[in-house]
Formats: C-alpha cells, sequence, structure tokens
C-alpha cells in the first residue's frame, strides 16, 4: 500500500513523486486556511444566515416591521451590478416599492403631488443613511429601481452587508447603498 497526501481543495490523493510545485502551493494554501479558519479539511460550508431582525419602516405616526419572512415571500429579482472597486456581482432582492407596498406606502388615495413631496430615509445598523425621493422609485413616474438584496452571488448577505442591503443600479456612487438596512422612515415634506 502506499501512502499519498490528500489534497482537499482538488478532492485527489497525490502519490510522493507525483506533486508538482503549483499543485503542492495550492494545498498548502489550502491547508493553511482550514487551520486558521478552523473548518475541517473537505467540509462544504454553507452560507450562516444573518442575524434575523425586521426591518423597521416609520410613516407618521404608524411603525411597520417587515421580516425576513415577509421579504422572502415577495417578487425577487436578479441583478447584475458593478461595485466600487469596479468587480461585477449578482445581486438578489426585492424592490424597495414593493416593500413599501407591503406595508400599504403610499396610499392609492395619494396625489401625485404628495408622492412628489415624500422623500424616504434609509438607516443602515451602522448609523448610515441616505435619503431618496419617493417618486425617483415609482413606477408612475420612473423606471430606476432600488433593490433591497439578501442574496450576492446566490449566498445571503454575510454579516458586514447585511441581512439586507439597499442597491440602487443607477447611482455612478454607491452612497445610497445603505448596508445592513435596518429603517425606513418614509417624510411628506410640508408646503
Amino acid at each position: 500500500m502506499r501512502s499519498g497526501v490528500c489534497c482537499a481543495q482538488e478532492g485527489t490523493a497525490i502519490l510522493p513523486g507525483e506533486m508538482s510545485i503549483r499543485r503542492t502551493q495550492r494545498c498548502l494554501i489550502a491547508l493553511t486556511i482550514s487551520v486558521l479558519t478552523s473548518i475541517p479539511l473537505g467540509a462544504q460550508v454553507a452560507s450562516a444566515p444573518a442575524a434575523v431582525r425586521a426591518l423597521r419602516i416609520v410613516y407618521g405616526s404608524r411603525e411597520f416591521s417587515v421580516s425576513q419572512a415577509d421579504i422572502a415571500a415577495l417578487p425577487h429579482r436578479n441583478l447584475r451590478v458593478a461595485e466600487d472597486t469596479g468587480d461585477s456581482i449578482t445581486v438578489s432582492g426585492v424592490l424597495l416599492w414593493d416593500v413599501l407596498q407591503h406595508v400599504g406606502i403610499p396610499s392609492e388615495q395619494a396625489s401625485g403631488r404628495q408622492r412628489a413631496a415624500t422623500y424616504l430615509r434609509l438607516q443602515g445598523a451602522d448609523g448610515q443613511v441616505a435619503v431618496i425621493a419617493l417618486v425617483e422609485i415609482d413606477p408612475g413616474f420612473s423606471k430606476r429601481l432600488a433593490l433591497v438584496a439578501d442574496r450576492r452571488n446566490g449566498h445571503l448577505l454575510d454579516e458586514t452587508e447585511g441581512p439586507l442591503r439597499v442597491i440602487i443600479p443607477d447611482d455612478a456612487r454607491h452612497a445610497r447603498w445603505i448596508r445592513g438596512l435596518a429603517s425606513i422612515t418614509v417624510t411628506m415634506v410640508s408646503p
């Protein structure tokens, strides 16, 4: 019986004398990462769900809570977007408009002028804040999309980015791409 070295990254046994330098380097890197992260070699690592918490929506004196289950039940879209680094990623989530409609905002009776005077204050768990006019995402006024993403490249968002992140693909700068979306405050500007 011949002894061999198992290369978990490639799933093959390498017999002595057969291992190239490049394969040796790849196996050593995989072994080092496995040891440092305490993940057993060859183990399948599943994306751990981010902390479960509800998205808080405030509109005047009314307050709503939208759970992860509520978000999951809404129609999802996949969008290919460019990050600040220029890398392209695929995000999946629901339209911000659909989240608002889920809780009845704006009301069907709201006039165009009322909608035009309404804005959303988006706040992340880290305190980051951005503002978006309601008419920017209202399909009756605009074709602009704002996505409340819960997945990136097919995996749940990690704790740094999620569990929910606002993505506005048309924005040239990502200042309104709020990580860890925690609350949305809907306000109408008074005359």
